[in-house]
């Protein structure tokens, strides 16, 4: 099951628009102790009852289409629907900024303030690689087979190739960082304490497997990330070092 949510607080007004890999579940778990009945929280996945001890509430609310709109929606929300077993949704696991911005209303986009989270995509690339593999499957191997995988955090930034959003949040300065989004929001006050008491979805890879010695083994690699994630490094500078 995919991990991930999008959040909309309506007060203050914040749309988390969340990529892979990027410590993104346990912000948003943080996040969602602040929604109230009508905003919006998408479904996360299933979590263990040892997952979610101690980490509060996480409700999922107002992601469906409502009845009334079920008639008219297209073929392809349905076909989506029923290979999922699951009622139609409007907003889903890692919903994209672009539909965010067709899906919401106009008020609800224009008056958020858009944030996400940005990580060094040599260090995404190495998190996906041992969440994903298959057993025994080398580093150079699983991205020279999956290499449009590298590319789909994007999705979550940028529509029509527009970045989109107001606030990014780094991975790499991710406390520091939310300490701010308090200082901005008021109304946020103990996010951070929220967020520092959660471990999601930590301890898949091994001791010392550094980026540094697996691109190291993987120069095709290297060249991969340059071209599936130049927005990121070329807008915060990041490298494999």
């Amino acid at each position: 099951m995919q991990y991930g949510a999008m959040i909309l607080l309506r007060d203050p007004a914040i749309l988390f628009l969340k990529p892979h890999k990027v410590a993104g579940t346990s912000f948003e778990v943080a996040l969602a102790q602040f929604a109230v009945p009508d905003d919006i929280v998408t479904p996360i996945g299933s979590f263990t009852a040892a997952e979610r001890a101690g980490i509060g509430t996480y409700k999922p609310a107002n992601f469906r289409y409502r009845i009334t709109e079920l008639a008219s929606l297209p073929t392809s929300e349905w076909r989506r629907a029923w290979q999922r077993r699951k009622w139609p949704a409007r907003f889903r696991s890692h919903t994209s900024a672009a539909e965010a911005y067709q899906r919401l209303s106009g008020d609800d986009w224009t008056k958020s303030t858009k944030v996400s989270i940005v990580r060094n995509p040599y260090d995404v690339a190495v998190s996906a690689y041992f969440w994903m593999r298959r057993p025994d499957e080398s580093f150079a191997r699983f991205w020279l087979e999956n290499p449009h995988l590298l590319g789909r955090n994007q999705s979550k930034y940028l529509v029509n190739g527009e970045d989109v959003i107001d606030l990014y949040l780094r991975y790499e300065h991710i406390e520091d960082d939310i300490a701010g989004l308090e200082t901005r929001f008021s109304g946020l006050a103990g996010l951070g304490c929220h967020f520092r008491s959660l471990r999601m979805k930590s301890g898949h890879r091994p001791p010392g497997a550094t980026r540094q010695s697996l691109f190291a083994e993987a120069p095709a690699v290297r060249k991969l990330v340059e071209k599936y994630c130049a927005f990121e490094i070329e807008c915060f500078g990041y490298t494999p070092d």
